[in-house]
């Protein structure tokens, strides 16, 4: 669980794009926009960490199959060569 500080950490907006690996533009679209909360302390505007990680918790979607387990599986049960046809050739 993070920490109080690392909770109330203000980036700027290049520091929040870095975070979220965009580009500045859109981070500065989504303030105009007023998609994200923010902090504006006299004219520079920052964004708190933890508002950027509930937007990515928010974001998640989950997935439509049950993840690919690893584990090996006897296949040897299930699987069946293909019935070989004899070719009869007439002479």
């Amino acid at each position: 669980m993070p920490d109080q500080n690392q909770e109330s950490e203000l980036l700027s907006v290049d520091e929040a794009a870095k975070f979220l690996h965009l580009r500045p533009s859109t981070i500065r679209d989504w303030l105009y926009k007023k998609r994200v909360s923010y902090v504006k302390l006299s004219r520079r505007v920052f964004l708190r960490r933890a508002d950027l990680e509930f937007l990515i918790s928010s974001s998640v979607v989950p997935a439509s199959r049950p993840p690919i387990t690893t584990e090996a599986k006897d296949v040897s049960a299930t699987f069946r060569p293909p019935h070989s046809t004899s070719v009869s050739l007439l002479s």
